[in-house]
């Protein structure tokens, strides 16, 4: 994310060592957080089993890393904001708003009883959308314009899908909770969220295909755009398959099986790694 940053903004980053620092704190605390769970530390909350001596750490060299990408789009070259810049921004502001959420409702001052469930989903849902997923389809809409030589097909979609993924994808989570002891509309309403985030699905799945349009050969040619258009591909059918699973007539009989799971694991691993995969092919010589 800060190397596209800084291409995007054409200009140098500032202070390099101060970065550096941030990431090896990033180590320490990721090292900190696995030793703690090994001596039984562990929350117990899915996506956040580090302890909370492991969360301060990390949370600081976050805002370090965070603070130094925040700069470099304030001292940017031109006026004009790039599709990838956009969800990059709002990757980068709305991760420490869901972490601190949800350390305060559940460390801090916690909520109590099933509320702590609703919070943990609301938790983990928004962490795959509004963090991994902006920062995969962020890189995925600068590796494929720039691995085949053309510009993206169309802005206006890209800030249709852009602003509908931002509404809808904030509400989602509430939907793996389908018949638990919750009021109906919170359910509900995660579950018209995830529907409705079809909307940028289909935006982006036009927008990358149409890009590509023409250019399908340079597959065979290509590593990053291999990985990028896998990616993409994966990330329609992980979006898919989160309304088919929020429906509550398919819920009653996925629930509580490994379908829960397998979704989370085709957002994390089929999307949003392999597009990293393809951005290290271009970045790295």
């Amino acid at each position: 994310a800060i190397w596209l940053m800084a291409r995007l903004c054409r200009t140098t980053l500032r202070h390099p060592l101060l970065l550096v620092a941030g990431a090896a704190f990033w180590n320490f605390g990721v090292l900190l957080g696995v030793v703690g769970i090994l001596m039984g530390d562990s929350t117990g909350y899915q996506w956040l089993e580090f302890p909370g001596y492991a969360s301060i750490v990390l949370f600081t060299s976050y805002t370090l890393v965070i603070s130094w990408a925040v700069l470099m789009f304030r001292f940017r070259r031109g006026d004009a904001i790039y599709i990838t810049q956009w969800y990059l921004l709002g990757a980068f502001l709305w991760f420490p708003w869901m972490y601190g959420a949800a350390q305060v409702m559940l460390f801090i001052t916690p909520v109590q009883g099933v509320m702590q469930a609703a919070v943990t989903w609301w938790y983990g849902n928004n962490l795959l959308f509004l963090w991994f997923g902006a920062i995969g389809l962020g890189t995925a809409y600068y590796m494929i314009p720039k691995v085949i030589g053309r510009p993206v097909y169309s802005y206006h979609l890209a800030t249709i899908g852009f602003w509908s993924y931002a509404l809808f994808a904030s509400w989602t989570g509430m939907q793996r909770l389908v018949d638990g002891p919750f009021p109906a509309w919170m359910i509900t309403a995660s579950i018209a969220a995830t529907i409705l985030t079809i909307i940028p699905v289909a935006t982006v799945g036009l927008n990358h295909h149409m890009t590509m349009r023409g250019y399908f050969r340079l597959l065979h040619y290509s590593p990053t755009l291999r990985f990028t258009i896998f990616g993409a591909m994966c990330y329609t059918a992980f979006s898919a398959l989160g309304v088919v699973m929020s429906l509550r007539s398919v819920a009653r009989y996925l629930h509580f099986t490994e379908a829960s799971i397998a979704y989370s694991h085709l957002g994390l691993y089929g999307f949003f790694t392999m597009v990293m995969f393809g951005s290290m092919y271009y970045i790295v010589p």
